[in-house]
Order: C-alpha cells, then structure tokens, then sequence
C-alpha cells in the first residue's frame, strides 16, 4: 500500500493504477466486492472513503452524495456515546466489536457490528479511523420477531383458563398460573422440581404411569382421558387431560392441559335429575288428572250419600269412609300435580320466618315428645313470593321426614333467615341474598346411593305400605317452582340437613295481610240459575244434582259450543257458570274469555284436574272469575259460588 495521507484511496474502481502494485489492485476489489462495509473518516470527521457495501448502508449511490457531511450525522445519538467510550478504550490499547445504529439518507435505522482500528501517517501521527462494519439488521428483526411470538405464547400461557404444565421425565419444569391455582398452590415456584403423581389421585396414580410407559415404548395411548387430581390440601376433584410430547435437544418434555370438569360432572348429572323428573312428572300429572276426574265423582257421590242417608244409617257410615279415603286419594294427587308442576298455584308475597312460627305448634304434636324441635328464626328475615300453603307442605314433608328417621329420638332444628350465596352455590343460583331455609335432623342418616335418588317420584326407604315415595319429590317440585333450589347433606349415623334457598320478593312488594273472615252463609234462591259445562257426562251429572239439592236451578252441556249457542238463544241468562277447563273443542279459559265478551254480568267458576300453564293472567285479574281444582266437595263449590253471587 503506498505511503499516502490515506491507506485507502477516495475512490477505488478495483483496477491497477500506475501508482498501485498488482496486489493492491487486488486487495481493493476485494474490498470493494466485500458484503462487509468499509469506512474511512479522517480527523475532521469527513469520509475519505467508502466501499459499495458501506455504501447501501448510508443509502447512497457512492461517497461523493455526503461530500461535506461528518460521520456523525449517520450514527443514533446513543451510538455515538457508544463510539466515543470504545474510542477511549482503543487509546489505552484495547480492541473490540460493537454494536451501532445507522441512520441512513432516507431516515430508515440499520443495525451494525462496527470494529474500529485508528490511521496512521508516515509521520506516525493520526490521521483518521477505519471501520468495518456488518449490517445485522435482518438478524436484529428475525430476533424482535423471535421475542415478540415468545411474549405472544408467552401471554396465551399465562392468560388460558386452561392448566398448562411442562414436565421433563415426570418432574415439573413449567407450570401457567392456571395450572398453580387449579391444585391449590400460590406461586409457580412452589410446583417446580415436584412430581407430577403428587397431584394425581392415588387411585389413578398406577393408570397414569401405565399410560406414560406404554408411551414410551412407542404404543397407542389416549391422549385425552379422565382422571382425578389431587390438590395441595388433599381434596380430589375429576379433571379432564389432554396430553402432548416434544423433543428439544434430545429431552423429551410432556405438556398436559388440565381442566376442572367437577362442575360440568355436576351439572350434566343435575340435568339428568331434572330431566327424570320431568319424565316421570309428565306421567304422574296425566295419571292425577285422570284420577282427578274419578275422586270428583266418588268425593261427590259419597258427599250426597252422606247428606241424604242421615247420621243414624250404618250405610251413612260406609260413605263417609268412602269420602274420607277419597280426600286422603285427592291428597296424593295434589301432590303428584306438584310433582308435574301442573297444580295451579297462588303465589304471594310471605314472610318465611313467620310462616314457620306459625307452624310450630303443629310442628310439636307431629314430631312428638320425644324429639326436640327448636325453631330458629331470624327477626329480619326478608319475604319471598310463593304459594304459603306450598312452602306449609315444604316444612311438613321435611319435619315429617326427619320424624322418621328418629325412630329413638333426637334433636330437630328449623330455622330461616337471609344468606348471603355466591354464584354456582347450588345449581343454577347466582350471587346474592336468599331466604335459607334449612332443616337439620340427628338421625340415621343416607348414605350417597341414597342421597342421589331421594328426590326421585315414588322412591322411598320405608317400609312397604309406610310411605309412598312423594314427599321429598313434592319439596323439589314446590321448591323449584318458586325459583328455588334445594341441596341435601348426609351421612350414616351423622344426621341429615336440607338446605332450601329462595329468592326475594320484589322490593315494593309488601306480605299479604291475613285472609278475611269467611262469608256469611245465604240461603239459595230458586232464582240462582247455573250454567254447568263438562264433556264428562258423570262429572257434569254429578255437579248438577249436588247443587240441585242445595236448591240451585241447573242446566247442562257437554261442551262450548252448545253452552254458547243456548246463551245467545236463552231469554234468561243465567247467574254463574261452571265450566271444566280441559275439553276438546274449546278449552275453559277461551269459554270464559267468549262469556266476558257475550254477558260481562255472568260469573264464572272454572274447574280442572290441572292447568299445565296456570290461570292466564287475564282471567286470573277478574274479580267475577275464580278457579276451584278437582277433585273438590259440594261445600267447597258452593262457597266459592257464594263468593262469586254476593258481589252481583
């Protein structure tokens, strides 16, 4: 290389001058052709030279586009504090590489490994610095994308609702925050370094192992399965697992996805219950309103046997028998109508607690001396709003219940007061405050078999002939209806207790007062005309002579049609009209709907084994229209006729 001001001339073409040797000439189209940039700065600052790769860096066609312009205008401000340390570091003799920013012509950065050597002249004085620089900016931006799809995993790792781990020969290496909170642990920390059979059930401990040998040896294995895990304070809980493998290095690691499906278990077998009871409750419905119709009859029958034969007829006795078997069948009825959901109920607004106390003393002959019954009742308790000689029916069943099973003895608590309840408490709750009924006996006892069928329709652990299996299948039913749930906790020879939560009436809404005082008895006119509607021809015979006898005047028909034809052709309307709801043509509701509309005057009573949807709102509302359920007695109807003639 001559000796010049600079090593390096200003402008190199890569061919032989006179001035260069054969090997110079060589030594600069190599460098020329370099991938590696090449600048020269004198002392001043400005360039001296650059090679064709430094030049594509500083985005320029050759040097002579930043004539005049010092190196600094090129480099970040960070960079040439960077530059200005190193270059201390070469005056006391030390050497390296490092990394710089470019900032070309147009703006656009580029990243830079720059190693930087001083010039000397033939004088040995300064005269300027040389760099090579490589352009690592593709390496910078494929590393950036590296880091950001590491944070992006890195972030669906943390936020899945799912629990990931990553274990290396059955030891956790890995673990998501999900993962720590599903098996109780506070930190990640915690779990690293442990084995993964400490959070599988023990009872599953050999499947898994099973599993991971066979996959070992190369077998096929689910990798989706059920199993049980274990928690940090020992609870066990159904999970479901799916499971992969990967090989980094030549380490095989195992991902497992985790998920909680204790509460998805939970609730497919509720559904099951519910639809069950559904089932065999659409099935006791339809076999309650059939029978309905056949208890109206003997009921009626034995009533008017009864009335006619006299007290001192032995054949009077053998009817009121009749008619009392007959309540007791109509009993079980209603209560295969709650089942079904197809009674008609009178929701209301009710304080539970009072309800309760109220029952009390009922309560204490019932259960009997030797169980003491204590009534907990808190003094604020809040309404609800259901049907009051329902929610009576719920107590009863569950102290009836408790009764017998403490054929020795114990101790019976009711009590009723507001709860506070989280989301998910029981089924289908969410968070909020409730009305907690619970009823909590020290008898026998269920085992979980047991626990599992006592809500079920016609399933009982009595004796044959001691109970029919209804009573719990009604507090269910009751219970649900009125938007409530109901859970059960039990063991042999711990007792029981039932937990009712009910939701709260509506904030305006205030508890009904007492009912008033029945009405006073009138004498029957003949000018009490009733209009008797049923396409059962011996339910409407049967209605017909009761109230004959009680001195009504009476017409019939066995439908709708034929009632509305005679009252549009009738001279006299008559007072009231009774008709059945469930007839084929026309049902009851739409007839006392066309009544209003033909003769507003004319009161009616609408009769019914069931209503599948309860009274409609706009019959409900009418003062003139009332409902009374088959099966029903004389005296019942009657008073209900009364209630209706006396507001004419």
């Amino acid at each position: 290389m001559p000796d010049t001001d600079s090593p390096l001339p200003a402008e190199s073409s890569g061919k032989s001058t006179p001035e260069q040797s054969p090997d110079e000439a060589s030594f600069f189209r190599l460098i020329d052709s370099s991938a590696v940039g090449f600048w020269h700065i004198g002392t001043d600052g400005l360039t001296r030279y650059l090679n064709p790769a430094m030049c594509r860096m500083l985005e320029i066609a050759d040097q002579s586009a930043i004539a005049g312009m010092t190196f600094q205008r090129f480099f970040t401000p960070v960079s040439l504090e960077v530059m200005q340390r190193e270059h201390h570091k070469r005056a006391a003799g030390t050497t390296s590489t490092y990394e710089v920013e470019l900032i070309g012509m147009s703006g656009a950065r580029r990243n830079a490994m720059i190693s930087g050597s001083p010039v000397m002249n033939a004088a040995g004085a300064l005269d300027g610095l040389i760099g090579t620089f490589t352009d690592i900016t593709g390496m910078r931006q494929a590393e950036a994308q590296v880091r950001a799809r590491d944070q992006r995993l890195h972030s669906l790792f943390d936020a899945s609702m799912d629990a990931v781990g990553v274990s290396c020969a059955g030891t956790h290496v890995l673990v998501n925050p999900a993962y720590v909170r599903l098996f109780g642990f506070t930190t990640a920390e915690e779990l690293l370094g442990t084995s993964i059979l400490d959070l599988i059930a023990p009872i599953e401990r050999a499947v898994v192992l099973d599993r991971v040998r066979r996959r070992s040896l190369g077998e096929a294995v689910p990798n989706h399965y059920l199993t049980q895990g274990r928690r940090r304070d020992g609870s066990e809980f159904q999970m479901e697992a799916s499971i992969s493998s990967y090989e980094e290095h030549g380490t095989v690691f195992t991902v497992a996805i985790l998920r909680d499906i204790s509460a998805r278990l939970s609730m497919e077998e509720h559904l099951r219950q519910v639809q069950k009871m559904d089932a065999i409750g659409l099935m006791a419905g339809g076999i309650a309103h059939d029978f309905n119709n056949l208890l109206t009859v003997i009921i009626g029958c034995s009533e008017l046997l009864v009335r006619r034969l006299g007290n001192d007829s032995s054949a009077a006795s053998n009817a009121a028998m009749i008619h009392s078997t007959a309540e007791r069948a109509a009993a079980l009825t209603r209560q295969m109508l709650t089942i079904s959901r197809k009674q008609v109920i009178a929701p209301q607004t009710i304080g539970l607690g009072e309800l309760v106390v109220e029952l009390a003393p009922m309560l204490r002959r019932m259960v009997g001396p030797g169980i003491d019954l204590r009534i907990d009742h808190a003094q604020r308790t809040p309404t609800i709003r259901a049907d009051p000689q329902q929610m009576q029916q719920v107590v009863i069943n569950l102290c009836i219940n408790a009764r017998d099973a403490m054929p020795d003895g114990g101790s019976l608590i009711v009590s009723s007061a507001p709860a506070q309840v989280a989301e998910g408490t029981l089924h289908g709750t969410v968070a909020g405050t409730y009305v907690e009924l619970a009823v909590i006996d020290t008898g026998t006892g269920m085992d979980a078999k047991t626990q599992a069928r006592i809500f079920e329709p016609f399933f009982t652990t009595k004796d044959l002939g001691k109970g029919t299996g209804l009573g719990l299948s009604t507090v269910y039913s009751i219970v649900t209806q009125a938007g409530g749930r109901i859970s059960v906790s039990s063991a042999l020879g711990q007792g029981t207790t039932f937990r009712i939560l009910l939701p709260l009436a509506g904030e305006t809404e205030q508890p009904l007062e007492a009912a008033s005082t029945p009405l006073s008895p009138i004498t029957p006119q003949r000018s009490n005309r009733i209009l008797v509607v049923d396409d059962d021809e011996t339910i409407r015979s049967l209605v017909c002579e009761s109230l004959e006898d009680a001195g009504y005047l009476t017409t019939s028909f066995p439908g709708p049609a034929t009632a509305l034809h005679y009252l549009r052709t009738e001279e006299t309307a008559p007072d009231l009209v009774i008709s059945d709801v469930v007839m084929p043509e026309m049902n009851g509701w739409e007839f006392a709907r066309a009544v209003d509309r033909l003769f507003p005057d004319i009161r009616v009573i609408l009769m019914s084994g069931f209503s599948s949807e309860g009274m409609p709102p706009d019959i409900a509302c009418r003062a003139h229209t009332t409902f009374v359920p088959k099966p029903f007695t004389t005296s019942v109807l009657i008073s209900a006729m009364r209630a209706l003639l006396e507001q004419r």
